[in-house]
């Protein structure tokens, strides 16, 4: 497959969890053509920061060059590839904006232009590895390693911790010195880009 977007219900849900493990991440990669990306959503609003950091070194397991994009609030998306390669031309980031159908859809989320897809960066691999940092990743024989009761307990999820780690004038800063986002995003787009990550900051 070229593309491979998964979208499942939260990993605390029953018989959930090993969708989200480093095995069914590295089947995901398994099945990507070369140059494929694979899409996965990451609801942090409903999860421990043990959590998010399990998943994440599960997904980074599998991606070497794992990212991490903003979505609404605190729905996030992880991004992975087989050996993508770019940079990829302007030209083509800007296309779907040309549709008329493609471009009401986007306008719809608040994307209007291509650089503001740009701004919803928030790490490359290297962030993402500390953020995981000493956490083992979840894998299948150990899927406790989601606290599916305790995230239900009421003040559990670290929103702080979360609003520090999606804080967009930090990224702003990662995405300029960012080898990852410099391989795939056109210079000058690149360059252009910076300027929306304090729009995203106050969205």
């Amino acid at each position: 497959y070229d593309l491979i977007t998964g979208e499942p219900p939260p990993p605390h849900g029953a018989g959930v969890v090993n969708l989200y493990t480093l095995e069914y991440f590295r089947l995901l990669r398994a099945r990507l053509a070369p140059g494929g990306i694979v899409t996965y959503w990451l609801p942090v609003h409903q999860l421990l920061a043990r959590d998010t950091q399990a998943i994440v070194g599960a997904f980074c397991g599998a991606f070497l060059d794992c990212s991490l994009w903003g979505g609404t609030g605190f729905d996030w998306m992880l991004v992975g590839t087989n050996g993508l390669a770019g940079p990829a031309s302007e030209e083509g980031l800007g296309r779907p904006f040309r549709d008329p159908r493609v471009r009401a859809a986007m306008a719809d989320v608040g994307l209007e232009v291509p650089e503001q897809i740009g701004a919803l960066f928030i790490g490359d691999a290297v962030f993402l590895r500390d953020l995981a940092g000493a956490q083992p990743p979840l894998v299948d024989d150990f899927p406790q390693r989601i606290m599916a009761d305790a995230a239900h307990e009421a003040g559990a999820v670290p929103r702080a911790f979360y609003r520090q780690v999606m804080d967009a004038r930090a990224a702003r800063e990662r995405f300029a010195r960012s080898r990852f986002a410099a391989g795939l995003w056109p210079e000058a787009l690149r360059e252009r880009t910076l300027a929306y990550f304090e729009w995203q900051h106050r969205i």
